[in-house]
């Protein structure tokens, strides 16, 4: 069992595999279609897509090599890996 990676893990990000295994990563369902959204005046949208930005964002920066060497600690805006 398991997995062949087609990529070095240094060049696999943890959002490439959220990506892979659950479809586009959606913090909430406006963040990418607005239409989505059934509150004409939603006073939580634009808070939660700026979080949904820097969750993306750290997703992205982390790497597979990260995640399995955590001894050489990722630090990203106050967060450790």
């Amino acid at each position: 069992g398991g997995y062949h990676l087609n990529k070095s893990p240094e060049l696999i990000t943890l959002a490439d595999i959220i990506e892979v295994v659950d479809h586009e990563f959606t913090l909430v369902e406006c963040v990418h279609t607005h239409k989505t959204c059934k509150v004409q005046r939603c006073p939580t949208q634009t808070p939660l897509l700026a979080l949904h930005g820097k969750l993306q964002q750290f997703m992205e920066s982390i790497t597979l090599d990260a995640i399995m060497h955590p001894q050489n600690s990722v630090t990203l805006g106050g967060l450790s890996l």
